[in-house]
């Protein structure tokens, strides 16, 4: 099987699992009271409640409800969010954007620093680098990521007063000086408007929000790349390139990491998948405006229509995640198979 009909394939298989999660929070969405209670107000009649049913379909079966519900979603009709008063899918892409360049930052963060230490502490292992480089991994898997947020907040950015206390960015800044918003994206539009003093107010905003959210993550691909690279460093293939006198640097990065990559990048596709659906304690501590705040605002105030959305958006970026995954899996090693073979 060719690699595009792979994809095509697994594009095709996320329809039914979709389809699964709609049923699944439609239904249980249903058991959260009165459906027309997402339009009403405090002040309406029993009257205008009943118009409301009728006007929204919802003196329908459960069954007629879903399908229309279903075919709103087809036309991108999620409906209305009370706890932001605009359409469900307008809110989904101003806190997505918001979302997206935060987890991409606290990607590459996450990426750019475990990677490079998992390999390390392999190469120096059971020796005081390793020993540091694993306490750290153990503290980030240990410590609630709360109360990391607060102690960065409460050192750096209070104390210290080196980084902002929380928000995206300067509203007195970006509302006196204003520039033309392309993508959504703070950094990206302020490179495009060519205009630093916006583009390091953004990354101040962001520098301790993304490391909050990569620490976790960071300890967790650390410890998988370590045992990873330590298992692929005691294969015969490893061993062979050593005594044909290859240099030690290029026995690790030539042919070992690449295979230690492998298990790897599963952790960072879930991870990923992670970062973008937001971390909820993370946005709420440093007041970001994004999904994970939003989806807490939503179940707060009952905010049935958000509530699907968000979790719609959640199991859409989760199988494209997985997707990537796979990918990448059959572009690392060759062995991986993309279909079924004919025996």
């Amino acid at each position: 099987m060719k690699l595009w009909q792979y994809i095509l394939r697994r594009l095709l298989l996320t329809i039914p699992v979709l389809l699964g999660v709609t049923v699944i929070t439609f239904t249980l969405s249903q058991m959260m009271g009165d459906p027309v209670s997402v339009y009403a107000t405090e002040r309406m009649t029993e009257e205008q409640l009943e118009e409301l049913r009728q006007q929204h379909d919802l003196d329908e079966p459960i069954h007629i409800r879903y399908l229309t519900y279903l075919e709103n979603i087809l036309h991108g009709d999620l409906g209305y969010s009370r706890s932001v008063n605009m359409p469900v899918s307008e809110a989904m892409k101003v806190k997505f954007t918001a979302t997206l360049e935060l987890a991409l930052l606290a990607l590459v963060v996450a990426v750019a620093t475990a990677l490079p230490l998992g390999i390390f502490s392999s190469i120096r292992h059971n020796r005081w680098q390793d020993h540091g480089i694993r306490l750290f991994a153990l503290l980030g898997s240990s410590l609630p990521i709360f109360w990391v947020a607060l102690i960065l907040k409460y050192t750096v950015a209070y104390q210290w007063d080196i980084l902002p206390l929380g928000y995206r960015v300067d509203n007195i800044l970006w509302d006196s000086d204003p520039i033309n918003e392309y993508t959504g994206l703070k950094l990206v539009d302020s490179l495009l408007n060519g205009s630093p003093k916006h583009f390091i107010d953004a990354l101040k905003h962001m520098i301790l929000p993304a490391i909050t959210l990569a620490y976790a993550s960071m300890a967790a691909i650390i410890r998988l790349m370590r045992g990873s690279m330590l298992e692929t460093l005691e294969q015969d293939y490893v061993r062979t390139a050593r005594a044909k006198g290859l240099p030690e640097r290029r026995v690790i990065f030539g042919h070992a990491t690449r295979n230690a990559l492998i298990p790897t990048v599963t952790l960072l596709g879930l991870v990923f998948g992670a970062l973008l659906n937001g971390s909820v304690l993370t946005e709420t501590i440093w007041q970001w405006p994004g999904l994970g705040r939003w989806a807490v605002g939503a179940i707060r105030t009952l905010d049935t229509a958000a509530i699907l959305g968000f979790t719609l958006l959640t199991a859409f970026i989760y199988t494209m995640a997985n997707l990537v995954v796979d990918i990448l899996y059959a572009w690392l090693d060759p062995r991986v198979s993309l279909g079924e073979r004919n025996e």
